[in-house]
């Protein structure tokens, strides 16, 4: 008779039971990982997006104020201060700049192609996230599915 990987012959109840155990385990410890932020309260603290030597950290302060540094290959300490609110379940910055050097190749398209006056992505200006847990940890994800997120590093 043939063994399956987990030890018990292949098709068997018992063999079938440790998959579908393993497959719920896996199952319950992703739901667990990911959450939604509920409370502007989870929010103040210190976040980092970082993608080679380009580096954001981003200071979320209690006050709904927030300072933004910036350090890329072609902006050296570029400072931004602002303010922030909790708006139904996002977070609104008055103003927030996400550098070309972060930007996946969609957006720099999309800016390319703006036309003049139109806002683009990676200059200065209003943004609104949506803070998200991954075990344990809130994060914004700046460009959904393409790239670095920004991650909090210390809680305040």
């Amino acid at each position: 008779m043939a063994h399956g990987r987990w030890g018990g012959e292949r098709g068997t109840a018992s063999s079938r039971t440790r998959l579908c155990f393993a497959l719920v385990l896996c199952f319950a410890l992703v739901l667990m990982g990911c959450g939604v932020v509920d409370s502007e309260r989870q929010i103040p603290g210190i976040y980092e997006l970082a993608s080679g030597n380009n580096k954001i950290t981003l200071r979320i302060r209690r006050d709904h104020s927030f300072v933004e540094e910036i350090s890329t290959s072609t902006i050296r300490n570029a400072t931004i201060s602002g303010k922030w609110r909790w708006l139904y379940g996002a977070v609104d910055f008055d103003q927030l700049w996400i550098p070309k050097d972060f930007a996946p190749p969609s957006i720099l398209r999309a800016d390319a192609e703006a036309k003049s006056g139109q806002p683009k992505f990676t200059e200065p200006g209003h943004w609104l996230l949506t803070p998200e847990t991954e075990f344990g940890q809130v994060i914004f994800e700046v460009f959904p599915d393409s790239g670095p997120d920004l991650r909090m590093v210390q809680r305040f």
